[in-house]
């Protein structure tokens, strides 16, 4: 096993440049246990910290745990995937919830004051929904959580091995039967990000 100086987090911020045009590209699905039974949250990613740390926003009425958590991300344009294990918390910061609460629009603030996930539809609530005025207050529903990575698995899947690329001046397509999927398992060790290599 060899130390890598954080490949894994500089090949993913890579992925979601690249693949930016795709409006769900930053979409993540979340693994979890809660009270005894197997969970699924689908979040959208709102920052990476400089340690890796992938941090999203949520709504505590549909998500609020803490702990063991597993999250994945497939990009389809560079077709590579990533799967993260590590520690999930809530970010207790001030200045950091006022800071992301200051940049959301006024639509994704009204999320946090529609009414209680699970509930029964009432009409009423669905038009003071519509009627409702702009939210500048913190909604004690937002909240902004962190996943601590300690494990990666990054999967490069094979491209197509015929490869036309239209931006040249000659179009020309190649022929390129040698292209195999790569995958590689990061793990957190003593603070220090160590790689290997494994079958796909």
């Amino acid at each position: 096993m060899e130390q890598s100086d954080v490949l894994w987090l500089k090949s993913f911020e890579q992925n979601l440049l690249r693949n930016r045009q795709l409006s769900f590209s930053r979409g993540g699905f979340l693994s979890y246990v809660a009270e005894g039974s197997p969970k699924m949250f689908q979040f959208i990613l709102h920052s990476v910290s400089v340690s890796g740390g992938l941090r999203f926003f949520a709504d505590v009425r549909r998500f609020r745990e803490e702990g063991e958590a597993a999250a994945g991300f497939h990009f389809p344009l560079t077709r590579e995937r990533f799967t993260f294990e590590g520690q999930i918390s809530k970010i207790k910061s001030q200045e950091d919830i006022e800071a992301a609460w200051a940049n959301l629009s006024p639509a994704e603030r009204s999320a946090f004051a529609s009414a209680a996930p699970g509930a029964p539809v009432d009409v009423q609530t669905l038009a003071d929904k519509f009627n409702a005025q702009p939210i500048e207050k913190i909604s004690e529903n937002f909240a902004i959580f962190e996943l601590a990575p300690k494990a990666v698995d990054h999967l490069v899947q094979k491209m197509p091995e015929v490869v036309a690329d239209a931006r040249n001046p000659v179009f020309e397509s190649e022929f390129k039967p040698y292209k195999t999927e790569k995958r590689y398992i990061f793990s957190l060790d003593a603070g220090l990000w160590k790689v290997k290599q494994v079958n796909p």
